[in-house]
């Protein structure tokens, strides 16, 4: 009679299954520490040499390195406290972290030992109020599982091979930004010339954009304030409320919050439409989404500015302009409030100029964005997909 396997991974390679339980240990029985001086303030990085790693990666270069080989690195004070990363060899740290090494690379895969360390929650070791701390010898005594080496081995080596796919995926979308970004300035006029950098043919000979106020384009509402919508006002099921969030993320599908019939009446001003435009408001402000045609009815609330195209402006147009950094710092300039901030004065956003070209370059253009934005959000999604997977299957190869 075959024995019972207890210590082993919900999910495991078909060679190592006969293999028997994994190990119990403890983290120090695999792992040796070593903290670093290195203070920021004293470093004089250079453009090539020797890595710097700080709590959010490669800081710079300097002129010689504390690790000879591969080590994990871990924030251990600070923002980002607990933070894992992979550091090459020949290479430093910041006092902020801590170096952790495999005790013997030939039994403890140090690859494996940092998938395996990204599964664990130490967030019941993270001590202090103002500034957060984890140290080693309040983690090294936990328990953990550890396979033969070679099951390390293949373990890492297939989160390593997703992690390069994952890796490949956020290159695609930084250079897909990269390219939105050296278009938007090329393609629209945002300064008294009147003429954007580069023109499509077919509008070359169309003369200038005309100079407008915001205003002028569209019309803008901000959402109710006061005592128009209270908690008490929300029911389980009628007309939504749009917040915040819609406009940050774009997701049209979920609404939190809901209105009777009445309400929506009352405050009808504040309805959308498709191809409105929304603008998040407050605290994180500046965000911009587009209603889509097959949206559920409501109303914006108190943290959102609707913007309605008039006839001869194109929506996606008006979308795409006020994401240009110049009329960004316009928006977010008037900004006020304590730990969250928000949007000014109306008044001064209405008054903001910008520069139009006729409906058919606007549509044109908007339709360009549209083409590169649509690249971005597949790539994102699919981004986002790798990451859930990755997680998914870090839960099934460790056992805990």
């Amino acid at each position: 009679m075959e024995k019972e396997l207890k210590n082993i991974p919900e999910l495991r390679f078909p060679e190592f299954i006969k293999l028997g339980d994994w190990e119990k240990t403890k983290i120090e029985s695999i792992i040796s520490q070593e903290n670093s001086t290195m203070a920021m303030n004293k470093l004089e990085l250079l453009k090539e040499g020797f890595p710097v790693y700080g709590a959010d990666g490669l800081i710079g270069y300097i002129n010689d390195f504390q690790q000879e080989e591969e080590y994990i690195s871990m924030v251990k004070d600070g923002s980002g406290v607990g933070k894992l990363n992979l550091c090459q060899e020949h290479s430093s740290i910041l006092g902020t972290l801590t170096a952790l090494k495999s005790k013997d690379s030939k039994r403890y895969f140090l690859k494996w030992i940092y998938y395996l360390l990204n599964t664990l929650d130490f967030s019941s070791y993270v001590k202090g109020a103002g500034i957060p701390h984890i140290y080693f010898s309040d983690i090294k005594h936990k328990c953990i599982y550890i396979p033969s080496f070679s099951e390390q081995e293949k373990i890492a080596d297939c989160l390593s091979s997703l992690d390069d796919y994952i890796n490949a995926t956020q290159e695609k979308i930084d250079l897909l930004h990269v390219y939105k970004k050296g278009f938007q300035q090329l393609l629209f006029a945002t300064n008294q010339s009147q003429c954007p950098t580069y023109r499509f043919s077919q509008f070359k000979k169309d003369g200038k954009w005309k100079e407008l106020k915001l205003s002028d384009t569209c019309e803008l509402i901000r959402g109710p304030f006061g005592g128009s919508l209270k908690k008490e006002s929300f029911v389980k099921e009628g007309y939504a409320v749009y917040e915040q969030s819609h406009a940050i993320y774009g997701n049209m599908e979920s609404f939190r919050y809901h209105i009777s019939e009445d309400k929506f009446k009352e405050l009808k001003r504040f309805r959308v439409h498709s191809n409105d435009i929304i603008m998040s408001c407050s605290g994180t402000m500046g965000k911009f989404a587009i209603i889509p045609n097959n949206y559920k009815e409501g109303i914006i609330n108190q943290a959102l500015l609707k913007l309605s195209a008039k006839k001869g402006y194109d929506y996606k147009f008006i979308k795409q302009l006020l994401e240009l950094p110049k009329y960004q710092d316009e928006i977010l300039s008037g900004a006020a409030g304590g730990a969250i901030k928000n949007i000014a004065s109306i008044s001064q956003i209405k008054k903001i100029l910008i520069y139009m070209p006729n409906l058919e370059e606007q549509i044109f253009i908007a339709g360009f964005f549209a083409s590169i934005d649509d690249l971005l959000t597949l790539a994102e999604r699919k981004l986002s997909k790798l990451k859930e997977y990755k997680k998914g299957l870090m839960q099934q190869l460790f056992y805990k």
